[in-house]
């Protein structure tokens, strides 16, 4: 699990920094003599970095094929939880598609945090 962790934080971080970069670059380019911020950069590449982050969470189940047994373990926890298959695939459906949820909404509440503090610069 813990590997899982890290390619999923080391390939959408990556991906993360690349677009900050980019944007770094727009930036120098509009403001030839001024030297950009980085809250300004962050904040022009607000909507790929929120892409990365529910990116992540949305893989993170299919990561998690790495570590087949945390995930044997995992599903017979599950498992237990309730004999009708049905009522336990239900159960996490739900559970995975409120946790992508809550990361959007984080995003967007991250989102507007940095829209009041960097917006000026970008």
């Amino acid at each position: 699990l813990a590997a899982a962790v890290v390619v999923l934080g080391l390939f959408n971080g990556s991906n993360a920094g690349q677009a900050v970069a980019e944007a770094m670059l727009t930036l120098r380019e509009e403001r030839a003599p001024a030297q950009p911020v980085l809250s300004a950069a962050v904040y022009r590449a607000r909507a790929q970095i929120v892409a990365f982050m529910v990116n992540a969470t949305r893989g993170s189940p299919a990561a998690s094929v790495m570590g087949v047994p945390e995930l044997l373990s995992a599903l017979n926890d599950v498992a237990s939880f309730s004999s009708e298959r049905i009522t336990t695939y239900t159960f996490l459906l739900i559970f995975y598609m409120l946790l992508v949820a809550v990361v959007h909404r984080l995003a967007n509440v991250w989102q507007a945090r940095l829209a009041l503090s960097g917006g000026a610069y970008a």
